[in-house]
């Protein structure tokens, strides 16, 4: 049986690689909130092209309405990271998921699988958990009320995501579970664009730019879009992985997978280090990192943590 750890870390590195290109080539360009979560759930609908291929059935209408209930978490929550991110900064308001999330997910996981937890399980969390923050972590930052506000109903939604998406596997099968929990994705953010007309015109924009780029071979001017469906391919494998790893490991350890979210900040440490290298126009700010020897330090813990992991569960 394949290590729950093997997917868990690859997840993170395809997400890096997805958050570094759609940074390279949109910059700091972000789509409304609603609108970034209309795209992932149609997205999500792509999945079901592995139905021939993988050992998929028709699950029961109890089990669908689980379902609908995961992907609703999934929703709320990335409407409201998507949101916050337009509203806060996002130096403040990333340590605050990067610490949150791991918590609640743990918690959640060990209270509802009624589950005990080893010390080495808790030794590796604790280790991963501040690695992550650490990596996370700007000196100058300033953390409001309102930020952690934020932080902490995101964190909850996206932990409770992860936490019935267990649930859901262990009556199914992964596939099954994940492809059905992709359609319910779809319905669930479709709804916005049935009932939120501002939503439904600024699609309509997007739309007709695009097609107005095409036909006049302005292909420049699609990059942006071109960009940000790369990005999230990049991400559904990482989103592929990361299940993949909730499917196979213990209920009460599941936050130690979202405790692994610094390794996605250091991956995109490294890829935009990479990208620099060979695109001197890429942002700066991320290549040219003041505070190395932080971020060196947060990875030396993860590292810690991703050995115990190995060795003791």
């Amino acid at each position: 049986m394949i290590s729950w750890t093997i997917p868990a870390i690859f997840s993170f590195l395809f997400f890096a690689f997805g958050t570094t290109i759609e940074r390279f080539y949109m910059g700091r360009k972000v789509l409304r909130p609603e609108l970034s979560v209309f795209f992932v759930g149609l997205l999500s609908l792509f999945y079901i092209i592995f139905i021939p291929f993988v050992d998929f059935y028709v699950i029961d209408p109890y089990l669908f309405l689980k379902t609908l209930l995961v992907s609703s978490f999934q929703v709320g929550g990335l409407f409201l990271l998507y949101y916050s991110l337009t509203k806060f900064d996002a130096s403040s308001f990333v340590p605050a998921i990067t610490a949150f999330m791991p918590i609640f997910s743990f918690g959640a996981g060990i209270f509802l699988s009624n589950s005990s937890v080893s010390i080495a399980g808790i030794v590796a969390f604790l280790f991963l958990l501040s690695g992550s923050f650490i990596v996370s972590y700007h000196k100058k930052i300033e953390i409001t009320k309102e930020t952690l506000f934020s932080a902490f109903l995101t964190s909850i939604l996206l932990s409770m995501f992860f936490v019935f998406s267990k649930f859901v596997f262990e009556e199914s099968n992964f596939w099954t579970g994940f492809i059905w929990i992709n359609i319910a994705d779809f319905v669930i953010s479709s709804l916005i664009i049935v009932f939120y007309k501002e939503a439904r015109d600024n699609l309509l924009e997007i739309i007709r730019k695009a097609r107005e780029a095409k036909a006049k071979r302005e292909y420049y001017k699609i990059k942006y879009p071109l960009a940000y469906g790369f990005s999230k391919i990049s991400g559904g494998i990482g989103t592929i992985l990361q299940l993949f790893a909730v499917s196979i490991v213990p209920s009460q350890y599941i936050g130690i997978i979202q405790a692994f979210q610094g390794l996605e900040i250091f991956f995109v440490i490294l890829f935009s280090l990479l990208f620099f290298k060979i695109w001197k126009d890429f942002p700066t700010d991320i290549a040219q990192d003041k505070n190395l020897v932080k971020r060196v330090s947060g990875a030396v813990l993860i590292s810690i943590g991703l050995v115990i992991v190995h060795l003791y569960l």
